[in-house]
């Protein structure tokens, strides 16, 4: 599994397989990049659900604005982040903890100097050793802003004050009804900005259409894409 476009195209991402863990194929991924691409610059989006982060890092790789990431357990996200701001170290593109997890005693005495990788290397793996303690963090890699949220779907949802161009959202398949669930909140709390898309990666057996949403569905052997509309883009239409 890897990121399939972009500046960190080919990048393999770390993940362990197990029955809670299912990771998006890249082919299906390469087909939601190419459905969307012309959203993804300089787009707020939130990734529910985010698991190893595979959707998310394809948007830090295209140049969003903001991407925020949310699971319940975060150490594959977390690792994936490492290992980004470790390839844009060694292409030069900045990078910024927000604010840093090391106090100023504990800052190496020339940060901005990339060009001992040895020692900016072990700087990054402090930082995110330190940060992975947190339930929430932030960084800036080149020019995207991202926070990662240890927390339910849920609960973010219903206390966040932030809206959204784009909402990727991948629940556990073992747990159907978060769907549903996390569809209705979305609406109920208004997190989806006017002319914003929510991307939906299901299985056959759930019917996202019958619920009233406007969009389209596509399928990709046993898996099926939802990309749907908020209300006032169609009326716009």
């Amino acid at each position: 599994m890897r990121i399939v476009s972009g500046t960190y195209q080919g990048l393999h991402l770390y993940f362990q397989k197990n029955k809670h863990l299912r990771p998006t194929q890249d082919k299906v991924k390469q087909a939601v990049i190419n459905r969307i691409r012309s959203q993804i610059h300089g787009a707020d989006v939130l990734d529910l659900y985010s698991g190893v982060g595979s959707y998310g890092l394809e948007m830090i790789s295209n140049n969003s604005s903001s991407i925020t990431f949310l699971d319940t357990h975060t150490s594959f996200i977390d690792k994936n982040l490492e290992m980004i701001c470790l390839s844009s170290l060694k292409q030069n593109l900045p990078l910024n903890f927000r604010p840093s997890p090391l106090s100023s005693d504990q800052m190496p005495k020339n940060t901005e100097d990339l060009s001992d990788l040895k020692i900016s290397d072990l700087f990054v793996k402090t930082q995110f050793k330190l940060a992975q303690k947190k339930r929430n963090f932030s960084l800036k890699i080149n020019k995207t802003l991202i926070t990662r949220h240890s927390s339910t779907a849920h609960q973010f949802i219903k206390q966040t004050s932030s809206q959204y161009d784009i909402i990727f959202m991948d629940p556990p398949w073992t747990n159907l009804h978060y769907f549903d669930d996390s569809l209705k909140a979305i609406t109920e709390f208004t997190i989806l900005k006017p002319n914003g898309i929510i991307i939906v990666e299901h299985p056959k057996s759930v019917d996202l259409l019958s619920t009233g949403l406007s969009g389209h569905v596509y399928d990709y052997g046993n898996t099926k894409i939802g990309i749907f509309e908020h209300e006032t883009r169609r009326l716009s239409r």
